[in-house]
C-alpha cells in the first residue's frame, strides 16, 4: 500500500513531474511550493512523509524531520519511500499496538553482544540490540513501521546506546543503523551527547539502505558520519556484486553472516573465502557473523578478522 506523500518543490514544473512520478508508484501525493505552504497543508491534512526539493531540503529539515522521515528528491524514490510504506490498519488496533509500543519502549534495555577477536579471543567491541521483556526486537519493528513511528523507535535505540556508553558499559559498541537513521538530521549533531559517544560507535549499515539513496547523497551522508568519528561498518550480501556498495560506504570493517552462504562445508568456506579476499584488496577487514561453532571455525579458516553471534564465546583459544 503507497504512502500519503508531501511534495514541497519550489519548481512547479519539476515538482508537477514529482507527483506524477509518485502518484503512478502507487502514492497519494499533496503539493507545496514553500515551507509556508507546507506548514498549511500540515495543519489541515495527515501525511506518511515528505519529499523535498534539493533547494528546500535544510528548511524542510529543519522544521519537520523531528515528526516525519523527509525524503529528498534526489534519493530513488520508489525504493525509499517503498522502505517505509507502513500497512494500512483500524484506528482500533492502532490504539491497542499503541500502548504495546509505548510500555515496551519503556522497559527497553541494550542487550550487549561480544566480538571476539579471532586470534586471541579477546573482546574488540559489544554489538548492541534492543531487548524488552514483552515483545522481540522484530515484533517492535513491526509494530512502529505499523504506526509510522520507526523514526522514534530508532531514536530510542540512539539514546540507549549513548547511556551504555556514559555508565562504561560496553566500549566500543557496534549499533545497526538504518535508513531512517540515515534520513534523521539528529543522526549528524555532533554537538549532542550522540556526536560526543561517536568515536565508541561502529555504525552498521545494510547494502539495500546505501541503494535506497541516490549514490552522491549516500557518500555526503557517510562522509559526513566518518568526519564527526563513528566507524562505519558494511553489511555484504551473499551476492559478491554486492560488495560495489564497499566502495560507496568505505566502511572500517564488512559484517558477512557465514550461515546466510549456507551450510558449513568446503563450498561455502571457498565462497566466504573470496568475499573475504575482495574486502582485504578494498582494505576491508571483516566481522564474521556466527551462529555455530562450525561457522566461526569456517571463519577463522577463511580470514576473519572478528566474530560475533552464538557460535562464539570470549578467552583464550584450546
Amino acid at each position: 500500500m503507497g504512502l500519503r506523500v508531501l511534495l514541497v518543490d519550489d519548481d512547479a514544473a519539476a515538482g508537477a513531474k514529482r507527483a506524477a512520478d509518485l502518484a503512478a508508484s502507487g502514492h497519494e501525493v499533496l503539493r507545496a511550493q514553500t515551507l509556508g505552504d507546507a506548514a498549511e497543508v500540515l495543519m489541515r491534512e495527515q501525511v506518511d512523509s515528505i519529499v523535498c526539493s534539493d533547494t528546500l531540503r535544510a528548511e524542510v529539515e529543519h522544521a519537520y524531520a523531528a515528526i516525519l522521515p523527509v525524503v529528498p528528491a534526489s534519493a530513488l524514490l520508489a525504493k525509499t519511500l517503498a522502505r517505509l510504506a507502513k500497512r494500512s490498519i483500524s484506528p482500533t488496533v492502532q490504539l491497542s499496538i499503541a500502548a504495546q509500543l509505548e510500555t515496551a519502549l519503556a522497559d527497553a534495555t541494550l542487550a550487549l553482544e561480544p566480538v571476539v577477536d579471532l586470534r586471541d579471543g579477546a573482546v574488540r567491541a559489544h554489538r548492541g540490540a534492543l531487548l524488552t521483556p514483552s515483545l522481540t526486537a522484530e515484533q517492535l519493528a513491526d509494530i512502529a513501521a505499523d504506526l509510522g513511528r520507526t523514526l522514534e523507535l530508532r531514536r530510542a535505540v540512539r539514546g540507549l546506546a549513548v547511556a551504555a556508553i556514559e555508565r562504561r558499559a560496553s566500549g566500543r559498541l557496534l549499533l545497526d543503523c538504518s535508513l531512517e537513521d540515515l534520513l534523521d538530521p539528529p543522526l549528524y549533531d555532533e554537538s549532542s551527547a550522540w556526536g560526543a559517544c561517536a568515536r565508541s560507535i561502529l555504525l552498521c549499515i545494510a547494502e539495500r539502505d546505501v541503494l535506497a539513496l541516490a549514490e552522491a547523497d549516500a557518500r555526503d551522508r557517510l562522509r559526513s558520519l566518518r568526519a564527526i568519528g563513528f566507524g562505519i561498518v558494511s553489511r555484504v550480501g551473499t551476492d559478491i556484486a554486492g560488495l560495489t556498495s564497499v566502495g560507496v560506504v568505505v566502511p572500517t570493517y564488512a559484517l558477512l553472516d557465514v550461515g546466510a552462504f549456507g551450510d558449513a562445508g568446503p563450498v561455502v568456506t571457498r565462497v566466504v573465502a573470496s568475499v573475504v579476499a575482495a574486502c582485504r584488496e578494498a582494505s576491508v577487514e571483516v566481522i564474521a557473523e556466527v551462529a555455530t561453532p562450525e561457522q566461526a571455525s569456517c571463519a577463522r579458516d577463511t580470514g576473519c578478522a572478528l566474530a560475533v553471534g552464538a557460535g562464539i564465546a570470549p578467552g583464550p583459544r584450546a
